[in-house]
């Protein structure tokens, strides 16, 4: 009975909200009885916090013979760029391959491994969209979310410094907290082991920010 009611609040909230035209309307009712059952009303009250990481790029439109990796896989494709390395972790060859042949190095690659301007959002992240969330925690690097919402005509902020935090944009905008940065900003990425020993000192407000976000929200 809760679990109906719940679904049922959240079919409400899609008909009488204008909040996100084009959104959580097309497609979305059908999978509702697949989600957990407190989902729909905590999807509702805001309480849910998504966290889209490198897996989720694995849904994106690639041409033939291409594909995404996942964290794993981008280690190893770095690894075998250093002669006579042995891979034991991504991090590790990711690290060591920046320590041998510098950072703009190493961000160039991962344009190439990545797929950046090749591959596109697919139906995972055009369905994405749909959901309304206000604010959304990804540690990818590439752009297929922005992408994504671009394509759904949904205005995105991404927030990848600290001033930035304390800034309310447009009501109907989803805020895209990228906590790892991206190939934009190559001195804000947090990819080797050096940027995450070093994250707590170098971005505290992003950390607490973070935490209470963990205390406040569920996240999924």
């Amino acid at each position: 009975y809760k679990w109906s009611v719940g679904v049922e609040h959240y079919r409400q909230h899609l008909a009488q909200t204008g909040a996100y035209p084009g959104r959580g309307r097309i497609g979305l009712e059908k999978y509702l009885p697949c989600f957990p059952k407190p989902f729909p009303d905590d999807l509702v009250q805001g309480l849910v916090l998504p966290f889209v990481g490198a897996g989720f790029s694995r849904n994106a439109k690639v041409p033939p013979q291409k594909e995404m990796p996942d964290w794993d896989k981008l280690g190893r494709d770095i690894a075998e760029l250093i002669p006579g390395y042995k891979y034991t972790s991504a991090l590790d060859a990711i690290s060591l391959f920046a320590f041998e042949y510098s950072r703009a190095e190493l961000v160039e690659e991962l344009f190439k491994e990545l797929l950046v301007g090749i591959a596109g959002p697919g139906e995972a992240h055009k369905a994405f969209t749909e959901l309304p969330f206000k604010l959304v925690c990804t540690t990818n690097f590439d752009f297929l979310l922005e992408e994504g919402y671009e394509h759904a005509k949904v205005f995105l902020w991404p927030v990848l410094d600290e001033d930035q935090l304390a800034i309310n944009v447009n009501g109907n905008a989803v805020a895209l907290l990228k906590l790892h940065g991206d190939l934009d900003h190559p001195g804000r990425m947090i990819i080797t082991e050096e940027d995450y020993d070093g994250f707590l000192e170098r971005y505290p407000l992003v950390a607490t920010f973070l935490a209470n976000l963990l205390i406040s929200k569920r996240c999924s």
